[in-house]
């Protein structure tokens, strides 16, 4: 250690400029930094949740959608609904969208259970065709309040995006969607919201942030050293050692393609309070070795090797024990937060390197007479605040020490209310929380929330112990009465499953079933309508199955081709994790109350899989 603070103190330009250099190269790490605001760096990978949310995938399809809420007193105005057809096109034909879904583009499986028609019709779109349209819908509950809401005043374009949809391209789609929307000049007020939108807010969100925090961070930090020491050059050097390790860490990240995500976005601020008080000390003994040692040969080594040996030790003790808090993180089953753990662990050694030796080395080299007066000719001016913070820590200490029972009795009143308190801590991700109450986000949110109904989707997996379990009459029941539980509880506005594209089916078939028939007397008579399948399900139940059968891709977001798994998609305003646990706890408790022995619930979608990332975190951390 001796050899090598004597040439570097030797060699101090060398040795700045290789730091220097060093920090340079790290910039050119800075342009490939990339943000990821998703849910798979909060989750494990072999993860049972995450694993069952990507068989569910595959089965059903991803659940992700987003909303546009075309408000206006009467949706089923011309220009409105001509407006609506127009967004519905143009939102289909921006790339990672699949698909969109509006009453301008929606079937009418009542009219036709065979070839259901639009519900808009095929003709030309005028009051004629707008005023039978409304009538359909009336005709159609399953639509209402899921595209337009019952008053009439809000009417939705669904979008649901390609599986094939990354983070990389995410916020390409998004901003083709806002462009969409921002080009519309029709009479209504249009809000667009869903998981996919929050999540490119957030990254932007997180980008400004970090943008904002880091000049807020180094002002503070130059008003504390100001104050400390009276003078721009202990100011500025710290500040530039502290600065030059955040760089090389942060550019080492954006090098090697790791992210900024939720959890390692508070590593610069991090840093640089860490950084901040190892080079206070620094510098105040860096001050005291240089009015201490005189001028002459080796004098800079030997106020560099001084200034470690009375700053050296401690310095490097805080780090390592800092470095082990944040190691232990290093090893936590979820990735986001275990690469926490490494990259402050690695900040956290770069930064005391560079405070240890970079703020005496700028010192060395930016000769004193060239930079500022001496500091030996006012070192009672320089250190006037120090002296003045020292008066105050002893009168502290002194109380501390008479008083030394009445602190004890505090400091322990204190921990017992601290973790009578731990006990009540709840760990939630909720990225709507992110955003402030008056926020764009928040306010579309919230009208779409309003007016229609949520924009979340949860994904309800309902397991059977059999194959062709549901499409017995007595579990079909079942899932009715568990729906209507479902759309009972807090924040679940509707819900969709198999059951309401029966009933639609059966519907259609009642319809249509009448025809004529000769009556006991002879006469040519309108035939009464089939029962509905609740009611004769010997009879209609085939029926409804075989226009099931006939059409399978149609139904296979709602049932398994075995018919043992049947998704029911709450659509909900739930946003946090800790809302989302709620919810499982809830159905969960119907499922085993009410629902036979084998049958099993379970929760999938990026809802359900943020609300087990949280409970892992609190495992984790206990």
């Amino acid at each position: 250690m001796k050899r090598f603070v004597r040439l570097i103190g030797r060699h101090p330009r060398l040795t700045l400029a290789l730091m220097s250099l060093g920090t340079l190269l790290a910039l050119g790490g800075l342009t490939h930094i990339r943000f990821d605001s998703s849910l798979a760096s909060l989750t494990v990978p072999d993860d049972p949740a995450r694993i069952f949310n990507e068989e569910v995938r595959k089965i059903f399809g991803d659940e992700e959608i987003g909303v546009v809420a075309v408000l206006a007193p009467n949706v089923y105005d011309l220009e409105i609904i001509r407006g609506i057809k127009s967004l519905t096109e143009q939102l289909s034909r921006v790339y990672g969208v699949s698909r969109t879904l509006s009453l301008t583009n929606a079937s009418d499986p009542t009219a036709d259970v065979f070839d259901p028609p639009p519900l808009l019709g095929r003709g030309p779109l005028d009051a004629a065709a707008v005023k039978r349209l409304r009538e359909r819908v009336a005709d159609n509950p399953i639509y209402v309040p899921n595209l337009v809401s019952p008053t009439g005043d809000a009417a939705a374009v669904t979008i649901f995006f390609d599986r094939a949809t990354t983070l990389a391209n995410e916020n390409r789609v998004d901003s083709e969607i806002l462009a969409v929307l921002d080009a519309y000049r029709g009479p209504a007020e249009l809000h667009y919201t869903g998981m996919s939108h929050i999540r490119v807010r957030a990254v932007e969100l997180m980008q400004r942030d970090l943008l904002r925090f880091l000049p807020m961070s180094l002002a503070v930090m130059m008003l504390v050293l100001r104050l400390s020491f009276s003078s721009w050059r202990a100011t500025v050097f710290p500040l530039f050692a502290v600065t030059m390790g955040v760089t090389v860490l942060m550019g080492l990240m954006g090098w090697l393609g790791v992210p900024i995500t939720m959890t390692t976005l508070v590593l610069p601020s991090l840093l640089l309070v860490i950084g901040g008080s190892y080079s206070i000390h620094v510098v105040d003994a860096y001050l005291i070795e240089s009015d201490r040692v005189p001028d002459g040969e080796d004098a800079e080594v030997n106020r560099l090797a001084g200034t470690l040996r009375v700053v050296g030790l401690p310095v490097l003790v805080s780090a390592f024990t800092t470095a082990v808090g944040f190691g232990s993180l290093a090893v936590h089953p979820i990735p986001a937060i275990a690469v926490l753990g490494k990259y402050a662990v690695l900040g956290i050694g770069i930064v005391a390197f560079g405070c240890l030796f970079g703020a005496p080395l700028a010192f060395t080299v930016f000769s004193r007479e060239r930079v500022l007066p001496r500091f030996s000719a006012g070192t009672a001016r320089l250190r006037s605040p120090s002296v003045r913070l020292d008066r105050w820590l002893y009168v502290l200490v002194d109380f501390a020490i008479r008083r030394r029972m009445l602190v004890f009795a505090v400091s322990l009143l204190a921990f017992v209310v601290s973790v009578a308190g731990a006990r009540k801590i709840e760990v939630d991700t909720d990225f709507l929380s992110a955003f402030r109450a008056d926020s764009d986000v928040r306010r579309d949110h919230d009208a779409v929330a309003d007016h229609l109904v949520g924009p979340h989707p949860i994904s309800v997996i309902v397991t059977a112990p059999t194959p062709g379990y549901f499409k017995a009459i007595a579990p079909l029941r079942q899932i009715r009465d568990f729906q209507e539980f479902a759309e009972s509880l807090d924040k679940v506005d509707e819900s969709i499953s198999l059951i309401d594209y029966l009933e639609e089916l059966d519907l259609g078939l009642q319809k249509g079933g009448g025809g004529l028939q000769v009556n006991d007397a002879g006469e040519l008579v309108e035939a009464e309508a089939p029962p509905s399948f609740w009611q004769a399900p010997k009879e209609q139940l085939p029926q409804v199955f075989q226009l099931v059968a006939a059409s399978p891709r149609t139904f296979s977001g709602l049932v398994d081709s075995d018919f043992r798994r049947l998704n029911i998609t709450l659509r909900t305003t739930l946003s946090g994790s800790h809302e989302v646990s709620e919810l499982r706890k809830q159905l969960r408790a119907y499922a085993d109350a009410m629902l036979p022995r084998g049958v099993s619930v379970n929760l999938a979608g990026g809802l359900a899989i943020m609300s087990e990332a949280s409970n892992r975190i609190v495992s984790g951390q206990v």
